[in-house]
């Protein structure tokens, strides 16, 4: 269930939102890892780190909710015909 649809009908009394990384250290090869930030508007991707200091934003942000924040370096604004996961 989407964010916005949760708050829709919770948000009386509940904030919700949710984070979409992109390619982490985490989750990926190093080579995998240095091929995302190259496809990436910003040319670097997420880290742990990265989507760690998303949440503590959102935590202190109270007036957010419903919100899906991309934490992937840009890598949702450049057209890709795979997900850069499996190269070109």
């Amino acid at each position: 269930m989407h964010p916005h649809s949760i708050t829709t009908m919770y948000g009386h009394s509940l904030r919700v939102n949710a984070l979409a990384p992109g390619i982490t250290l985490a989750s990926a090869t190093d080579e995998t890892f240095a091929s995302a930030h190259k496809r990436s508007a910003l040319d670097a991707s997420s880290t742990p780190q990265d989507i760690a200091s998303a949440v503590i934003m959102l935590d202190l942000a109270s007036a957010i909710t419903g919100q899906t924040i991309a934490v992937d370096g840009g890598q949702h604004l450049v057209p890709r015909a795979r997900d850069v996961a499996f190269g070109d």
